[in-house]
């Protein structure tokens, strides 16, 4: 749909042009239909047409001379000229003026509907070209974003004391040169893979797209100065800067209302830590580092709340859980297979940690790293290939990877159960790997009610670590494996049977006929019915 205005001194041509237009076999809006220049512009202003047809001869301002300003005002209107006379300065000035056609009255239907059409088709090239110019200005402005973060995160990763020259031109690219209040506030999603897999389908970029939402809304409530990170798929970085960070009272506040409506518009738990109000940029690393601090304090304190690393830069007391004497009772408890023992002895260990008011990431350390060591000593005296038990090496991971206090708790629990199991019914030599497992378990039990927490628990995994590890030995995510599992069962049985669609939906684990066809057809672009017919076909 294009609007048209038509300009001509005489009512009979205006009628004419006006039954014209109407006819046409695209939809056409008339904005407006005046016999002068003056009031042409008028309506013009008013209606910003895309066309306007004018005469050449009119009073008050001619058709010349309007085109003159409709050019300067709005270079990207079309003009179609019309006119009883046929004299070349007409002409050449009409090619001067970049019209898009001239016309010369009576005008012909054809001929003018033959105008129309060129005058539209460039209407949506141009259309095309400005979508295609926004399109590129976009990718471009996504990929400075891009290299930006890279670059920040570049310089949060170096070991170097003192900025280099590139860091120092980086950051005053991003902040500016001047000396202004700032903190740095990090942000961790708990769960990050188990809910990308089961509530956006795999998609991180969705759970980016929100968070930078977020920021938006409250950027528009309170305007703030700030740079925006999340290249680390389970944590974001937020750096507020300027005249609104006055008090680490009134930072905490921001982080709260930003915890909130991270929660309320993603699907996530959120944990946030936040550094000291800073004064020069070139600080900036060691703020993150204190905002990353803070952060940890939820392996103590509980995942989803808000940490300052002023609050708890106190807590600084190094307690040794782990005695002598306690390490060598599990050290036995476990060789001997002792299962609910080493479990029991485990949950006193953190117990007292939970219960200490002061407790610190240091004595937390402390413990875990312990642990490890006699995990791994354990491991050693099997006198075995220690790659058959390689599921059991996330011991080895930072406590940074953890959730919260009872998610390290859970995996060194069952950790120790695991070795306390293999001592137990001697599968020192099993070759199996952890994934391998899954998939000979998933082949036997594929049409029963199966999740990956249920799976992890049953192999003593932890679900975010084998979340992570089954995607990067499939290639897939743990649901994607399932379907694709399923509907490979289900062609079997199609293509060897006569098993009814609702009958084969169900052996391979669907309640609903409907969602089964939909998956089916994801995988193999035809719906079960279509590759029944093309068995019958080759058979």
């Amino acid at each position: 749909m294009i609007k048209v205005l038509i300009a001509d001194d005489m009512a009979e041509v205006r009628a004419s042009l006006e039954k014209m237009l109407g006819e046409y076999p695209e939809e056409i809006t008339i904005v407006g239909s005046v016999p002068n220049g003056k009031q042409a512009l008028q309506v013009i202003a008013q209606t910003l047409p895309q066309l306007v047809i004018t005469d050449i001869s009119m009073p008050v301002i001619d058709g010349l001379a309007l085109s003159q300003k409709l050019k300067e005002a709005y270079p990207k209107m079309k003009i179609l000229f019309i006119s009883g006379h046929e004299e070349f300065e007409y002409a050449k000035k009409a090619i001067q003026l970049k019209i898009s056609d001239y016309l010369l009255k009576p005008i012909r239907k054809e001929i003018l509907y033959r105008s129309l059409a060129k005058i539209i088709q460039e209407l949506d090239r141009e259309k095309e070209q400005v979508i295609e110019r926004a399109h590129l200005y976009d990718k471009l402005k996504e990929a400075d974003v891009l290299l930006k973060e890279k670059q920040f995160h570049h310089m949060l990763e170096t070991n170097q004391e003192q900025p280099s020259h590139a860091t120092e031109k980086f950051i005053a690219q991003c902040f500016g040169l001047q000396c202004r209040p700032y903190t740095v506030t990090v942000m961790k999603f708990h769960r990050f893979y188990e809910i990308i897999d089961e509530k956006y389908g795999g998609d991180g970029k969705t759970v980016k797209s929100s968070v930078k939402n977020v920021i938006k809304n409250l950027h528009q409530q309170q305007p703030y100065e700030c740079f925006f990170s999340m290249q680390r798929e389970d944590e974001c970085i937020l750096i507020r800067y300027g005249d609104r960070v006055v008090s680490d009272s009134g930072e905490l506040d921001f982080t709260r209302r930003l915890k909130v409506l991270l929660e309320q518009f993603t699907c996530f738990r959120v944990s946030i830590g936040t550094s000291q109000i800073g004064q020069d940029f070139k600080a900036l690393k060691s703020h993150y580092e204190e905002a990353c601090y803070a952060l940890r304090y939820r392996l103590l304190d509980g995942r989803s709340a808000c940490y300052q690393f002023i609050q708890i830069s106190h807590r600084m007391n190094i307690k040794s859980y782990l005695k002598n004497d306690d390490e060598t009772l599990l050290y036995f408890a476990v060789k001997n297979g002792e299962k609910n023992k080493s479990k029991q002895f485990i949950g006193n260990l953190f117990k007292q940690i939970e219960h200490e008011a002061n407790a610190s990431l240091y004595s937390l350390q402390n413990l875990y790293t312990s642990l490890v060591l006699l995990f791994n000593k354990l491991t050693v005296e099997m006198n075995d290939d220690y790659s058959s038990l390689k599921h059991l090496r996330f011991l080895n991971v930072g406590l940074d990877e953890f959730e919260d206090l009872q998610d390290i708790r859970q995996e060194v629990t069952r950790a120790f159960e695991a070795l306390a199991d293999c001592m137990i019914e001697a599968k020192l030599n099993k070759k199996d790997t952890l994934v391998g497992s899954i998939k000979a378990y998933l082949n036997e039990h594929y049409a029963e009610d199966i999740s990956l927490q249920g799976i992890a628990e049953m192999f003593y995994v932890n679900a975010s670590y084998l979340s992570q590890l089954f995607k990067k030995e499939t290639n897939c995510t743990f649901s994607q494996y399932m379907i694709k599992l399923r509907m490979e069962k289900a062609k079997k049985m199609i293509e060897q049977g006569n098993a009814k669609i609702w009958e084969v939906a169900i052996h391979v684990g669907y309640n609903s006929v409907s969602y089964f066809i939909q998956n089916f057809r994801k995988i193999y672009r035809i719906t079960p019915d279509q590759l029944r017919k093309n068995t019958a076909l080759h058979s």
